[in-house]
């Protein structure tokens, strides 16, 4: 028998935050060198507020570079679980400058930039816990750090992370660098030892918005910044016509400047749209997907390093994150056909999409010859997924999605065959922010299968 059921219901989002996110924030916050380039002006290196220039018109930062004063401040955001925090950094800059930018060349020259990083922090039962892991953003490509004994699984450890005190140092690309061109996050390396080109500045947390005045020297000039938090951005995630957003996640940016200089239009995206480049399921770094660093980072890093509990559990389930859009609990799947050639068996798996963009995969849950009528619990890496490295048992998977209007999910569920996958049916629902909806034993659109989920909008 089928159920589902639509209703509107209200988030209570509790905390479980033993200190204020803003302390951990500040005592984790890194030490950053970053490498300046005079060729395209040093200005366009210092790290500041999108609204730096007074307002949130984001296609005018470009042309304001000059005009205004650019005191230093990183964003940042704090979710939890029952055993870890992890925290999300981000750097904006008016300008992320380089070689014109000629297509189909891909040189690096848009308005406005936001790259950053984000740690994953052990609760050890002191007030501010221990540094495990750090992931970073240089330009759609996600490299993993840490100074523990963890290993790879859908991406490759990139090094370890260099400390100032507790603090993690950080080396940000100037513009115009190779490989991934400007303002790139990276953790330290001889890069921070001395700085390339001999040009470099350092910003240290401080709690004060200092005005850097001038990147010139070998790391000599360092300046304090202050923090601010990213919900100042993502209270605005709705907010288009370039104020400062164009679209979902990214900020509005010209296709040519005022002085008649061709830009990347629009390439500066936000955290709820970071994406790796080579994140696809069969390739790069596993069955992660858009918006999973600030979405859904335990799923990431859980993806991306194969023995996250060799420190300690691992939880999956927020405690507190106030930036995911909707949640979905893929929570059992049957068979209801023999889709095999000859009457075999079904080998079946279950692929996840919210408008269109997808989250579920059979590297998280697949079923080889599974029996007619038998309901599998579809715990990530369970049975014969393709990706069996999963630490935290979890059916659960948090996204960002517009949820200001329908959003449609759809499951389709499917026999592998090594001659060309058989479909066995869908289910599709829509929902909104403020709305829930789930079914139990569903059956798919052909009857070939079916399935309980529950999926859950709440901003």
């Amino acid at each position: 028998m089928t159920r589902y059921l639509i209703v509107a219901w209200s988030l209570l989002a509790g905390t479980a935050f033993a200190i204020t996110p803003e302390q951990l924030a500040q005592h984790w916050a890194p030490r950053i060198y970053h490498d300046t380039n005079s060729s395209y002006g040093y200005e366009a290196e210092y790290i500041t507020r999108v609204d730096y220039d007074g307002n949130w018109n984001s296609n005018d930062n470009w042309e304001n570079l000059y005009q205004y004063a650019k005191p230093s401040y990183l964003y940042y955001k704090v979710s939890e679980t029952a055993t870890h925090y992890f925290i999300i950094y981000g750097a904006f800059h008016p300008r992320d400058d380089g070689p014109e930018y000629l297509w189909p060349v891909p040189t690096d020259k848009h308005e406005n930039d936001f790259e950053g990083a984000v740690f994953m922090i052990r609760k050890d039962g002191s007030d501010y816990g221990q540094f495990i892991a750090m992931e970073t953003m240089a330009h759609n490509q996600f490299y993993q750090y840490s100074n523990l004994a963890l290993q790879e699984a859908h991406d490759d450890i990139d090094g370890s992370v260099p400390l100032y005190g507790h603090r993690p140092k950080i080396f940000i690309q100037a513009n115009g660098a190779a490989p991934s061109n400007g303002h790139a996050w990276h953790a330290c390396d001889s890069n921070c030892s001395s700085a390339p080109g001999g040009d470099g500045i350092v910003y240290y947390y401080g709690g004060v918005a200092e005005v850097p005045n001038g990147g010139s020297g070998n790391y000599s000039r360092q300046f304090s910044y202050d923090l601010i938090s990213l919900d100042t951005l993502w209270e605005k995630r709705y907010d288009v016509n370039n104020l400062p957003f164009v679209f979902w996640g990214t900020l509005g940016g010209d296709s040519i400047s005022a002085a008649g200089e061709r830009l990347q239009a629009n390439a500066a995206n936000l955290p709820w749209t970071w994406d790796d480049s080579a994140q696809y399921v069969y390739s790069g770094d596993g069955p992660t997907w858009v918006g999973d660093f600030n979405a859904d980072a335990p799923h990431m890093i859980d993806t991306h390093f194969g023995n996250v509990t060799s420190f300690g559990s691992f939880s999956r389930y927020y405690l507190r994150n106030d930036h995911y859009n909707c949640s979905v609990d893929l929570l059992e799947a049957s068979s209801q056909s023999n889709r095999d050639p000859w009457g075999g068996k079904s080998d079946i798996y279950v692929e996840g999409y919210a408008n269109g963009q997808p989250f579920w995969s059979e590297s998280l849950f697949k079923k080889d010859g599974a029996n007619v009528g038998t309901f599998y619990a579809t715990w990530m890496g369970a049975y014969d997924a393709t990706t069996r490295s999963y630490n935290g048992v979890t059916r659960r998977r948090y996204l960002n999605v517009p949820a200001n209007q329908n959003v449609t999910f759809e499951f389709r569920v499917y026999d592998s065959d090594t001659g060309g996958d058989d479909y066995m049916g869908s289910i599709s629902r829509q929902l909104k922010a403020g709305q829930y909806v789930s079914g139990y034993r569903e059956a798919t659109s052909n009857g070939d299968a079916r399935l309980s989920y529950s999926v859950s909008c709440v901003r």
